[in-house]
């Protein structure tokens, strides 16, 4: 029993560990392409113009270069002297670190896009040298924490909505998907947020090719239309990622672990035009999949290009969209948003969007038909399990006559465990894990170990032990600590109802180690190692309650014999961490873990303080809760 004084500390710890949590679980919103695969793409796409098209584009990137943003002077970069923002890099700045064309236009222009742009060409260097899936993945959710770090609102955006994953479709036709997608009720989607910022650029760009209007008029109108063209392609490459082909419905655990598994291992896509390429998802960019994308993004950007050229053909049709309404688009909003905007798009202008959705691929099925198979990540509550053995030597305390003389110790526990997983959104080189540990101990007779020179009173005989057998009850926390241990207690709801944005950079230092990161995961090939002083601590409260544990002062052999009951508080300070293998499997996973680690006994009446330092055997196994296919 946890006593009544007690209580407020303990729903103190649920409550920071719950926002804590929540902080991490951000990222289950997984993102798209990594950011230089978005660049690679749009690249590709954007070199198969012609040489008109491309004075065309030349005109329109003249329109949005200013003196204050990071922008190259030329879409493509040539001539630059030093990292610049390309055309190619705009797409991948927009959805994930802008929420609309006019913030894209606001990003370029940010002191941190520069450290944006400095962490994607280190991922696009180490992803070349990657060698096994499982570097790609670590080195992909490595960039996440980087970019977090650079920009604070990054994560962030992509909670709370499925704007970068398909619309799970509903038939095998085209037309009728498309007025899915757009629908004010449906929910956010990657090809209807593609669908409107594209129609908004095609307006803006008929608009800038009428010589009836004032020159500042045009040139407001290319430059409206190439941020929302630019930010309309986000979307469209999203589209190819075979994890958000089929990851595209379910609760966050199932989501999450259905992208990441997709992503790397693959399907066979089929668009609507009954084609079909082997796709992969996010760090996982093949050749199929660049030339999937390129293309189809080829065709978007050429239909813009012709707009702005003054496509009579395309400047009637856009007739139909009434310029408001081409504002309105401008103006939504992809990040936090459950559902689409709403706006009627006439069939004609459909038709303009079809030879672009045509290309893409069919996204999976909803959860009430076939689909593919789900899979399951490590995220959210658990309750768990372990039992364990550890051994090691034991110092002073308990009236020895030598105190450094080692005594044998070793002991057995088992216990149950409530906590937060998320390793499934964390890379393996940081630790988020959270949890409150109850269970019992019980520890063996200590004898003392050979003394030439003691007293008497040396005890080899386990009848009358140094210290003799106990049992107690284990309380145990785990919690990441962003400067000294158990400072997120603290942290985490001040920063919460203060600066929130703040509170994410806290969260994911202290996943990452802390501020000064000596306590980051260490990733070999033979399990990860990581140091954990203070990150964990145990106490251990031997016979409380119960009847004391009975120590004999004097052996018999002295003539006197004076039996003292007495208790003890165990403090444990795990200090080194090494994970070998883990298994995981739908809701339920296992895992083995080696601690060392020191402990500390403080003894009533007198028999002083033992000093411990031990090696932990740990067996553990979690069973997660809320493991519904289709809730979070």
């Amino acid at each position: 029993m946890i006593p009544p004084q007690q209580l407020p500390t303990v729903r103190h710890f649920l409550r920071a560990g719950a926002i804590f949590a929540t902080l991490l679980l951000c990222q289950t919103k997984a993102l798209a392409w990594v950011f230089p695969e978005h660049e690679s793409i749009a690249q590709a796409g954007a070199a198969n113009i012609s040489p008109q098209e491309r004075q065309i584009l030349a005109l329109l990137w003249s329109s949005i270069k200013t003196s204050q943003d990071h922008l190259c002077s030329s879409p493509d970069g040539s001539g630059a002297l030093s990292r610049c923002i390309k055309l190619e890099s705009l797409p991948a700045l927009a959805g994930d670190h802008s929420c609309s064309p006019d913030e894209l236009r606001k990003v370029v222009s940010t002191n941190w896009v520069s450290g944006i742009l400095r962490v994607a060409d280190e991922l696009r260097h180490d992803l070349q040298g990657a060698e096994t899936p499982s570097e790609r993945v670590e080195l992909r959710d490595r960039s996440h924490i980087k970019m977090q770090s650079e920009n604070v609102d990054y994560l962030g955006r992509a909670s709370g909505t499925r704007a970068h994953f398909p619309l799970p479709r509903q038939g095998d036709q085209l037309n009728p998907y498309l007025r899915q997608v757009l629908n004010p009720d449906a929910e956010a989607n990657s090809l209807g947020y593609y669908t409107i910022f594209h129609l908004a650029a095609l307006k803006f760009a008929a608009l800038s090719s009428n010589e009836t209007s004032s020159p500042n008029e045009r040139k407001s109108y290319r430059a409206r239309g190439l941020w929302s063209e630019m930010f309309a392609l986000h979307f469209l490459q999203d589209a190819f990622s075979a994890g958000h082909i089929v990851g595209n419905w379910g609760g966050s655990a199932w989501a999450k672990g259905t992208h990441d598994y997709y992503s790397e291992n693959g399907l066979y896509a089929i668009n609507w035009n009954h084609q079909g390429h082997k796709a992969y998802g996010d760090a996982f960019l093949r050749p199929t999949d660049l030339h999937q994308s390129s293309d189809v993004l080829n065709t978007s950007l050429k239909q813009f290009l012709a707009a702005a050229a003054g496509d009579e053909q395309l400047t009637q049709l856009l007739l139909d969209l009434p310029l408001y309404q081409a504002e309105n688009y401008e103006r939504a909003r992809a990040c936090g948003k459950e559902h689409m905007p709403p706006g009627k798009i006439s069939q004609s202008l459909l038709e303009l969007i079809r030879p672009v959705a045509a290309k893409t691929p069919r996204p999976t099925r909803g959860p009430r038909d076939v689909h593919r198979p789900r899979f399951r990540m490590e995220l959210g509550p658990y309750i768990g399990v372990n039992a364990g053995v550890r051994g090691g030597m034991a110092f002073a305390g308990y009236l020895t006559p030598q105190p450094s003389t080692p005594r044998a110790y070793g002991a057995m526990s088992i216990a149950v465990r409530l906590g937060m997983g998320v390793e499934g959104v964390t890379s393996r080189s940081l630790d988020g894990q959270i949890f409150l540990q109850y269970g019992l101990n019980s520890e063996f007779a200590q004898v003392d170990g050979p003394c030439l020179e003691c007293p008497d009173d040396i005890r080899h005989n386990p009848a009358l032990p140094r210290v003799p057998s106990r049992s107690g009850t284990n309380f145990r926390v785990r919690l990441p600590f962003y400067l000294i241990p158990g400072d997120t207690l603290l942290i985490a709801p001040v920063l919460l109802a203060l600066a929130p944005q703040a509170l994410s950079h806290v969260g994911l230092t202290a996943a990452g180690g802390g501020i000064i990161p000596w306590q980051r995961v260490l990733v070999t090939g033979v399990g990860d190692f990581q140091a954990i002083l203070g990150r964990e601590v145990g106490l251990t409260l031997f016979d409380w309650p119960g009847d004391p544990t009975v120590f004999i002062k004097a052996p018999p052999s002295q003539g006197q014999i004076e039996v003292i009951s007495f208790r003890t508080i165990q403090l444990d300070l795990p200090l080194l961490e090494y994970r070998p293998v883990r298994s995981f499997q739908s809701s339920l996973t296992s895992s083995l873990l080696f601690q060392a680690g020191s402990a500390i006994d403080f003894s009533t009446e007198g028999l002083g303080q033992s000093y411990l330092f031990y090696l932990r055997f740990l067996f553990d196994a979690r069973f997660y809760l809320g493991t519904s296919l289709t809730h979070n």
